[in-house]
């Protein structure tokens, strides 16, 4: 059985008011966006598993709300609030590489 995802986008009135009561960032995006679950993804560079045993590295489109049927409000936060560059290599990259040395993983299989 495949699964069915469902397309919506978030009716213009409702994101402009929301957009009104709190503002726009520095790139005069939305501080705060409304989306459906289904249709809100990032592009990821990462390195993970296959359906069939391989080891992939690259980059892939995520859900960026875990695929859920469901309205998300979804909040901006401006890069200071990750820490410096070399602060977020050290929690993510370098996370990364001590929890494969150690066996573990942080993907699923795809």
């Amino acid at each position: 059985m495949s699964v069915v995802y469902e397309r919506r986008k978030c009716p213009p009135e409702f994101q402009d008011r929301i957009t009104r009561m709190f503002g726009k960032n520095q790139f005069g995006d939305p501080r705060f966006k409304i989306v459906w679950g289904q249709s809100q993804f990032i592009r990821m560079g990462n390195q993970w598993i296959d359906k069939i045993g391989n080891k992939r590295i690259g980059y892939r489109e995520r859900f960026q709300a875990a695929g859920m049927a469901c309205w998300v409000i979804m909040r901006w936060l401006p890069p200071v609030k990750y820490g410096s560059p070399a602060m977020y290599y050290a929690n993510t990259y370098m996370a990364a590489e001590r929890h494969e040395a150690e066996g573990m993983s942080f993907d699923s299989p795809e």
